[in-house]
């Protein structure tokens, strides 16, 4: 009996220490995804079942390397999550159920966070392939946690890494000024925190922190506080659905650009992000908007083993191996959920080998922290609490839309570079960041409009510079010269000053023209071949008359172009002093008739020293009128002189409806509103003369006298009364309403006023003088040239415009 029990215990022990046949090593994986909002569920993409099909291939290379538990076949045993923590957690269980003591996942570090702890109670072995949360290196809280992934703090160092990195390129202080945005979960929000730890030690200064809950389709209100904080470099912790949302929302707020620097962690550093989660249809705007921007991602494919496998994923069936097949390359979550694979299988090779064939979750674990291998990415190494032994890339979006690796990074190297980065501009110069808001501009030497869309690149002049190039983009096309050759108003605008300038220009030039050929008219028949029609006129009146209405027009001028202090100072003389004589002329010449017809007895006593009505004077009436005028332009001369003292006419900058433009101002002692009073005063002075001059046509209105001009004075004297009482109000009102219409009015009516003062005394001398007279000399007894003289008060010829008496009118 003895001998049979003990036959039967080495029987059975010799079964026991078999070991089995067949080894499962479960999988959670994202088959399909939950919507956080409907509920709905939906296929996942390619790029996420790709992950699936790393671990069912290192299944297969498992079962066919004869080094690695060569008597026992590893079978899959995989569990759609569906993307959500309670999918994760329901895995798990269902797995205890069939008596799991190793799976690979799950891939989120929300999952993980519940999923791990559970683990530890049901003593199975999670080996995640992408759960980075920092706090999931917790040994105490997840004890049977391990990660094909370092944790997040890596993330956090490599990109604080980076920002040093470029700022020691570039010493430009912006690059230490970050802005970050994350998901509300652990994942995103851990992973921020670490960074500002870490950037806090390195100086740099994060001026903005922005959260918002996963799944979230609305987050204008984190992006625009991104924005508000005028940072240039941006930091995003959250997956690739989370991502499109934000990065949509950032183009709309205009913060992805050329100017611009986004570094993504791992959650959106992948083809994912371009793959809409909803319809699985790659959309080239989410990568179009991603180009140049950066991702931290665990070391990525290297080596000869790599290349193999890579060979091998190319030509798989993509209707059986999902996301692999000809023209794709296994992305880097499918190689650690195959490295999280195969280190599963080795740590339960080290648990056979010391014969344990029935190994529990807690000495897989102790076992998985001694494994120490080559694979796909590099050296598989945990550390002490389950997290794999740093090793990064950083990855960069290229211009032709692939991510290429352009860093290297490990705990003994740190940072390396190992290819150019190329920036959403799509080259390799760094972006410079010391931007400021871009604005128009507008280019006078170019005569072209543009944007500068860094803000600095442009030095902005005022108008008042002495050769001013680049304006504001505002001041094109707004009524205001501000460039010396106009191209600020040029053709483009509507309406344009330089159209406006070439057509009231000949105008004026040809009026100008025609009134220099009436002086000579008035003086080869008002003194050399003297006719009636001009010499009674007085051709003292007539050649001021025509010398003030040319400068007058010439006054126009002044106007022209870009003001300036000496075109405002000649307005004043040019356009001052010819009105002023103007209206001196016409009280002059009227007083004169006046005092020779109808004066009292004391104008007779003290002026004419007469005491017969209407006698002659001993002063030649030509002087008389000369004497009159000069004494009447003292006031006006003495007011321009003063005025130009003390309130000097300059060209400065003078806010208007909160633009500052460049026009004529006063200046001086008084600035304004000294001009304005000055400007009256004269408007007063010639309002006067010809109010008087109207009243002196009143009292003479009876006087009978052949060519008398007393119709013609007072047409003019009245026509330009109502002119200035019509376009003065009219110009101060358009002045900075539209500046355009006030020169338009004031133009036209300077051209006006003058001409038709001047043009109503001439063209009916002219026409009797040539059309009617023909030239002919004088008959009757008046000396000189002219038609016949009739004596005494009789009626005039109508033809005949000028008076013939003794004193000349």
């Amino acid at each position: 009996m003895k001998v049979a029990a003990l036959a039967l215990l080495f029987l059975f022990s010799t079964v026991i220490a078999q070991p089995p046949a067949e080894y499962t090593i479960g999988g959670l994986f994202e088959f399909t995804i939950t919507d956080s909002e409907t509920g709905e569920v939906f296929i996942a993409p390619d790029e996420t079942l790709a992950i699936y099909t790393g671990y069912r291939l290192a299944v297969e290379d498992l079962n066919a390397d004869a080094r690695v538990l060569p008597n026992t076949k590893i079978l899959p045993e995989a569990h759609d999550t569906q993307g959500t923590v309670a999918g994760a957690l329901s895995g798990l269980v269902d797995g205890d159920a069939n008596g799991l003591r190793v799976m690979v996942g799950p891939s989120y570090s929300d999952q993980s966070l519940i999923a791990a702890v559970a683990s530890g109670v049901y003593d199975i072995l999670l080996v995640s392939h992408t759960s980075s949360a920092s706090s999931l290196s917790d040994s105490a809280l997840y004890p049977l946690f391990a990660r094909a992934v370092a944790p997040d703090t890596f993330q956090a160092r490599i990109m604080v890494d980076i920002i040093d990195y470029y700022f020691e390129q570039t010493d430009e202080d912006n690059w230490r000024e970050v802005g970050i945005i994350c998901t509300a979960d652990d994942y995103g929000v851990g992973g921020a925190k670490d960074f500002i730890d870490r950037a806090t030690n390195r100086t740099i200064e994060t001026v903005a922190f922005q959260q918002f809950l996963v799944g979230a389709t609305d987050v204008e209100v984190e992006v625009r506080e991104l924005r508000n904080s005028e940072s240039r470099v941006f930091i995003s912790y959250m997956v690739a659905a989370d991502y499109q949302t934000m990065i949509i929302e950032a183009d709309k707020q205009e913060i992805v650009g050329d100017f611009y620097v986004w570094i993504c962690s791992d959650g959106c550093a992948t083809e994912a992000s371009f793959v809409d989660s909803e319809t699985d249809k790659f959309r080239k705007r989410f990568e179009t908007l991603s180009l140049g921007y950066m991702g931290v991602l665990p070391q990525g494919g290297t080596g000869e083993l790599y290349e193999k496998y890579l060979d091998r994923w190319v030509n798989l069936d993509p209707d059986v191996y999902f996301g692999a097949g000809p023209g794709t390359e296994p992305p880097l979550f499918s190689l650690l959920a195959y490295e999280s694979t195969y280190a599963a299988a080795l740590a339960v090779q080290s648990q056979f080998d010391q014969g344990n064939f029935q190994p529990n979750g807690t000495v897989l674990y102790q076992s998985i922290l001694a494994n120490e291998f080559t694979t796909l990415t590099g050296l598989f190494k945990l550390e002490a609490n389950g997290d794999r032994r740093a090793s990064y890339q950083v990855v960069n979006l290229y211009p032709d839309r692939k991510f290429r690796q352009t860093f290297l990074w490990d705990v003994n190297n740190f940072l390396v570079p190992v290819a150019p980065t190329r920036f959403h501009d799509g080259t390799t110069t760094i972006p410079d960041l010391d931007v400021r808001e871009e604005f128009d501009y507008w280019s006078c030497h170019d005569k072209e409009a543009g944007t500068d869309v860094t803000g600095k690149l442009i030095n902005l002049e005022t108008p008042d510079g002495d050769d001013v190039d680049f304006i504001k983009g505002k001041y094109e096309c707004d009524q205001f010269i501000d460039c010396h050759n106009m191209s600020d108003e040029g053709y483009q605008c509507t309406p344009s000053f330089i159209i406006a300038f070439i057509i009231v220009g000949i105008i004026t030039g040809i009026v100008i023209l025609v009134s220099c050929l009436v002086i000579p008219i008035i003086l080869v028949f008002g003194i050399c071949v003297r006719r009636h029609r001009i010499f009674l006129s007085g051709t003292v009146f007539l050649v001021i008359l025509a010398l003030s209405a040319i400068f007058g027009f010439i006054s126009t001028y002044t106007w022209y172009g870009k003001p300036h202090v000496v075109s405002c100072n000649f307005q004043l003389w040019l356009f001052g002093l010819s009105a002023t004589s103007l209206a001196c002329a016409l009280f002059a010449k009227n007083f004169r008739l006046w005092r020779s017809t109808a004066a009292t007895s004391f104008v007779r006593k003290y002026f004419t020293k007469s005491d017969t009505k209407g006698a002659s004077s001993p002063i030649p009436p030509e002087l008389e009128f000369f004497i009159y005028f000069a004494l009447l332009m003292l006031f006006p001369l003495l007011v321009i002189i003063l005025w130009t003292a003390i309130s000097t006419p300059t060209a400065e900058m003078v806010d208007v409806d909160g633009d500052d433009h460049y026009i004529c101002n006063t200046g001086g002692v008084t600035g304004e509103p000294g001009g304005t009073v000055f400007f009256f005063i004269l408007v007063g002075y010639c309002g006067f003369l010809l109010f008087g001059s109207l009243f002196i046509s009143f009292l003479v209105r009876h006087v009978p006298r052949p060519f008398m001009d007393k119709r013609l004075m007072s047409i003019s004297v009245f026509n330009l009364t109502f002119l200035s009482a019509v376009v003065i109000p009219v110009f101060f009102v358009l002045r900075y309403i539209s500046p355009f219409a006030a020169w338009l009015v004031r133009t036209l009516a300077i051209i006006y006023g003058f001409g038709s003062t001047l043009y109503i005394h001439m063209i009916p001398k002219l026409v009797g003088l040539f059309l009617i007279d023909r030239l002919q000399p004088n008959q009757g007894d008046g000396t000189g040239a002219g038609p016949a003289l009739r004596p005494g008060g009789g009626e005039l010829d109508p033809s005949m415009s000028a008076s013939n008496t003794q004193s000349v009118g």
